[in-house]
């Protein structure tokens, strides 16, 4: 079993129509952008090395999305910033601001 890398996760800015967190401490990914009102399933965008730019689809939270779009486990979150936390960082959801 491979053990979970320590990233953080920073919200960098709520734009009017997304919001942008920093993934630091990943080799794969170093931001994730997440739309207002995003619904699961739908697509929000995972960014990486040299600006790459991929899809993934949004589960509940950042922390569930990157570790399904990853394939695996590959994390252990110390959220950062204005997260909106029903009960910890795994329920992160971008606040709607509107």
């Amino acid at each position: 079993m491979t053990k979970p890398l320590p990233v953080s996760i920073h919200l960098v800015s709520a734009a009017r129509t997304f919001t942008d967190y920093a993934v630091i401490g990943h080799p794969e990914v170093s931001r994730i952008t997440v739309g207002h009102n995003i619904q699961r399933g739908e697509m929000c965008n995972v960014y990486g090395p040299g600006s790459t730019k991929r899809g993934a689809p949004w589960d509940t939270s950042v922390v569930k999305t990157l570790t399904k779009f990853l394939g695996h486990v590959c994390i252990r979150v110390e959220a950062h910033g204005e997260l909106d936390q029903s009960t910890d960082a795994e329920e992160s959801r971008p606040r709607n601001r509107g």
